[in-house]
């Protein structure tokens, strides 16, 4: 067995419309018009799946899910990003609180930003 990829992530919030607006009004990603709860990377790929916090899961009777405040045991997400000046320049311009760092040692321009139900992304830009 290998692993190949990140297939998902699932984020279960207390405000599913607030999260999915961040990413699609702030990131810029976009909703699948299918799924209503996966949002999309540019290729369309289903790279984040948002779920209430309160709706039950198959999980739950194994692991019961506890909503907390921030990341609990996910500290964040990485994302693969293009377009870093644009991307600080929308969250300045749109008020959202953010970090940058700079590893020339790596290539890697990063954003830190925080979506509305506390899960930290770490939005990598890779050779820019």
């Amino acid at each position: 067995m290998t692993i190949q990829g990140l297939d998902h992530v699932n984020i279960r919030v207390r405000d599913v419309e607030a999260t999915a607006a961040f990413f699609i009004d702030v990131l810029g990603m976009q909703r699948s018009p299918e799924r209503a709860s996966w949002i999309l990377d540019a290729s369309g790929h289903p790279a984040i799946h948002l779920g209430a916090a309160d709706a039950p899961y198959p999980s739950d009777a194994w692991r019961p899910f506890e909503a907390q405040r921030g990341s609990g045991a996910v500290h964040h997400v990485a994302l693969c990003c293009t377009g870093f000046d644009r991307m600080v320049e929308r969250l300045t311009m749109l008020g959202v609180e953010h970090r940058t760092s700079i590893f020339l040692s790596m290539s890697l321009r990063q954003i830190l930003v925080v979506e509305p139900g506390g899960i930290l992304l770490e939005l990598n830009f890779k050779g820019e």
